[in-house]
């Protein structure tokens, strides 16, 4: 009951009956806003974080979402931008850091074969299977026959591909050969069935920390864009421009931040 509550207030406002004013949400910087949420994705809806999110509106009302994307859009730039960034980016660090210990573990269990050469190459072949499954379905449901057809044969071959390069590995050897996904550092067996390593690239982890790289990207690409517009306007007027009244120091970690990665 406290679930479908807390979904209506988000989506209709706590004052959907009109009788909690005083506790309605005009503002998408007012505290109670989820800014993981307002900003495109909140970990707390996978399995990054084992609790329920503690902010008490996430998701984020609609409105609030197209006000933010509205001053955004105006140049404004906010403090929870740089926060969100910095959380996105330890996330990444804890999965990177996950990543290399599973690769050590396996370093000693696996042996440097052409085994493992044809098991990198099934794991990516598997990718690309559930990709394609997914842009068929996709295709038949809006009515493009002829590309779901040409997706269908491109799948057949990617079948045969993966099962002559599984027939190639079992001839090497018996015992099961594990390997560290790119994306979320969960160890796999590509020995699976191909419904388990479906279920893997479907799975809330694996899609969550997909969603993180992805929100990471897209936000380090806005700062880089603003930084150049925000030092593009300072080197015409001769000042120095702290942008919208903001301490000078805030527009400084984004610019600081876009030139590390320009620089490496």
């Amino acid at each position: 009951m406290e679930h479908i509550r807390a979904t209506l207030d988000s989506l209709m406002g706590v004052n959907r009956n009109g009788d909690k004013k005083y506790l309605e949400i005009k503002h998408f910087t007012d505290e109670r806003v989820c800014k993981y949420d307002l900003m495109g994705f909140c970990p707390y809806h996978s399995r990054l974080r084992m609790s329920a999110c503690p902010s008490q509106q996430c998701p984020v009302n609609p409105t609030l979402k197209q006000q933010y994307e509205k001053e955004k859009s105006q140049g404004k730039r906010f403090k929870f931008e740089e926060d969100t960034i910095r959380y996105y980016e330890r996330l990444i660090r804890d999965v990177e850091r996950e990543k290399v210990r599973n690769s050590k573990r396996l370093e000693v269990q696996n042996k440097t074969s052409v085994r493992d050469q044809d098991n990198e190459e099934i794991i990516a072949i598997e990718k690309e299977m559930h990709r394609l499954t997914n842009e068929i379905e996709k295709a038949g449901e809006e009515g493009e026959v002829e590309e779901a057809l040409e997706k269908t044969s491109k799948l057949e071959e990617l079948t045969k591909e993966k099962e002559a390069l599984k027939a190639r590995t079992n001839k090497t050897g018996n015992h099961q050969e594990l390997i560290v996904c790119d994306v979320c550092a969960k160890i796999l067996s590509v020995n699976e069935t191909d419904q388990r390593l479906a279920d893997h690239f479907a799975g809330t982890t694996h899609l969550g920390y997909q969603k993180v790289r992805e929100q990471l990207e897209k936000l380090q690409k806005e700062i880089d864009s603003f930084s150049t517009r925000n030092h593009h306007h300072s080197s015409h007027s001769g000042k120095s421009n702290n942008h919208y009244g903001r301490p000078r120091h805030y527009k400084d970690n984004y610019e600081r931040r876009a030139y590390k990665r320009r620089r490496y």
